[in-house]
């Protein structure tokens, strides 16, 4: 409240609008712990809103950390393509924060930003791969349920349909190859069946 205050009356402090967006990123963070995914998705779209606008060196560093935070919020809610727009752009911003640490002094700050991009390329390289897994399983739910023609098994959806999974062990144990051990027995029952 003070810092919305604030802002109207100083509507282009820096400050400020870092202050009200670190606030924002705070709720997101508390939405998601709380299973609120939604809010904590509004919360962090409103600290990127904020942020964008302040033109102050520490302005790269924050859209990285709330681009991250969207990303993984995204892949909460399985919305994989838009985390893997996230992660980009938080491993952009970060590139660009990389950019402005110019100088000798700021030789470590940038070897810490540059430490942070694996992490980001593996989470957006899990969102990419959690994409390919939901067609996987489409295409395994088409084959069981008998609906494996041509043009969806090439889907290019990233929905799935919730249907209950068919317990197929009955049939996999009817239809499995008898092996030796079972000719013997099915021998010796019919050996049992003619001496009786």
């Amino acid at each position: 409240m003070i810092y919305t205050k604030m802002l109207e009356t100083e509507p282009n402090n820096a400050h400020i609008i870092t202050r009200i967006g670190d606030i924002h990123v705070m709720l997101a963070d508390i939405c998601n712990e709380n299973g609120d995914h939604e809010n904590a998705l509004s919360n962090v779209l409103k600290a990127i809103d904020l942020q964008e606008t302040i033109n102050e060196q520490q302005r790269y560093r924050l859209l990285a950390e709330s681009y991250y935070k969207l990303g993984l919020i995204y892949e909460l809610i399985n919305k994989f393509s838009e985390a893997i727009d996230a992660f980009d752009k938080a491993i952009h911003a970060i590139h660009q924060a990389i950019e402005q640490a110019n100088g000798t002094d700021k030789e470590n700050e940038r070897e810490e930003l540059k430490s942070l991009i694996p992490a980001i390329e593996l989470k957006r390289n899990d969102a990419q791969a959690s994409i390919a897994d939901k067609h996987l399983i489409a295409q395994a739910r088409n084959i069981i349920s008998g609906n494996n023609n041509s043009s969806s098994s090439h889907t290019t959806d990233n929905s799935t349909k919730d249907a209950p999974v068919k317990d197929l062990t009955l049939t996999i144990r009817h239809k499995r190859p008898a092996t030796e051990s079972d000719k013997i027995d099915e021998e010796n029952k019919k050996t049992k069946k003619d001496e009786n």
